[in-house]
């Protein structure tokens, strides 16, 4: 996963794992995750609510809805189950299939730290080209003229002298040509990813500690307007995972295990 530049899980699983099917519906920063399926919908799902047809996610054992806050370099592994495997053990709730996340745990050997940063750049795929004013305006009259042979009266919308200002461009005011997409929104914009991990350990105690943060911004041409504050969309998410795992005797083990996400949103 960590060979893909996402923000979130779902989307860094995308065409890695047989069975797993799944559909981004938005790439808005902080809402871009997408919605997961494993090999279809069981009849555990009676309704069309997302959280009844998703998979059951367990991380290191423990069920969680917010997966997709995780940092990826905190993961060791994943994997997925589905009918008779996944039902077997967890029941129902396992209908819709089962992810399995396992995070990193700390190895016996000295002290190590591994810093992990990137950049990239976020555009639009695709965008439509529209038609300017003055060919909107001309292709609307001409389409009128060719219904007049059904009509049998052809009223024309926008005058010829209305159509030669929106051509030449000579009163912008009231014969305006605007591409708002290209007024409105950026060509890219930057998302960055930094991570601080430390891990060792002896025969007595094992650690992970990892640190993540993650900024996106958002597309939209914040320079047209200042309105005295920054309007542009910004998604901040910060990560904390420790796990350590303690031999208290030879036949007695416990770990503790501690994980956070913050995240920090803002909207226009």
């Amino acid at each position: 996963m960590l060979q893909s530049p996402q923000a979130n899980i779902s989307n860094s699983l995308t065409g890695r794992m047989p069975g797993l099917l799944s559909v981004q519906r938005s790439g808005e920063p902080g809402k871009d995750a997408s919605t997961l399926r494993i090999r279809g919908i069981g009849s555990f799902a009676t309704s069309n609510s997302e959280d009844l047809q998703a998979p059951l996610v367990m991380v290191d054992g423990i069920e969680t809805p917010s997966y997709n806050n995780i940092d990826p370099n905190e993961i060791e592994s994943i994997s997925i189950l589905k009918d008779a495997s996944a039902t077997a053990v967890y029941g129902v709730r396992g209908a819709n299939g089962v992810l399995l996340i396992t995070t990193k745990r700390g190895d016996i050997g000295k002290l190590k730290v591994s810093l992990s940063s990137s950049v990239s750049m976020t555009s639009f795929p695709f965008l439509r080209e529209n038609m300017n004013s003055y060919e909107y305006t001309s292709s609307f009259n001409k389409a009128l003229a060719y219904d007049s042979y059904v009509t049998g009266g052809y009223n024309p919308k926008f005058s010829d002298e209305d159509i030669e200002l929106y051509r030449t461009g000579a009163d912008p005011i009231f014969h305006p040509s605007i591409d708002w997409y290209d007024e409105m929104l950026k060509k890219y914009s930057w998302e960055t990813r930094t991570n601080l991990n430390i891990s060792g350990g002896s025969e007595r105690i094992k650690y992970f500690f990892s640190l993540g943060y993650l900024t996106q911004n958002g597309m939209y041409n914040t320079d047209i307007y200042d309105p005295g504050y920054d309007t542009q969309i910004k998604y901040r998410r910060y990560n904390m995972r420790s796990n350590f795992d303690i031999n208290i005797t030879k036949r007695l083990k416990a770990s503790f295990d501690v994980s956070a996400q913050l995240d920090d949103r803002r909207y226009p």
